[in-house]
C-alpha cells in the first residue's frame, strides 16, 4: 500500500480575504509588508497567487503569541 504525502493546502485570494470577513488586498498587501504575512505561491509566470493554509495558520499563531487577534470566519 502507497502512502499519499502530505500536499500543503492552497487557498485563493478571495477565499482568504473572506477568511478575515472580507477585509481588502491592501489590507492583506499591508500585513505582507508590515507583519510577516506569508506572500503569495504562483505556480508560472501568469498564474494566481495562491496562498499555503499552514503558512498562513502559522502566521495567525505568531501574532495570537504576540498578543494580537485577527478576527477570522470558518471558510470551508
Amino acid at each position: 500500500m502507497r502512502k499519499e504525502l502530505n500536499q500543503p493546502v492552497f487557498l485563493k485570494t478571495a477565499t482568504l480575504l473572506a477568511r478575515y470577513d472580507g477585509v481588502s488586498r491592501m489590507w492583506l498587501n499591508r500585513r505582507i509588508k508590515h507583519d510577516g504575512f506569508p506572500a503569495p505561491t504562483r505556480f508560472g509566470t501568469t498564474s494566481t497567487p495562491l496562498w499555503r493554509l499552514d503558512l498562513v495558520e502559522k502566521w495567525e499563531r505568531d501574532q495570537s503569541a504576540l498578543g494580537l487577534v485577527f478576527e477570522k470566519k470558518a471558510v470551508g
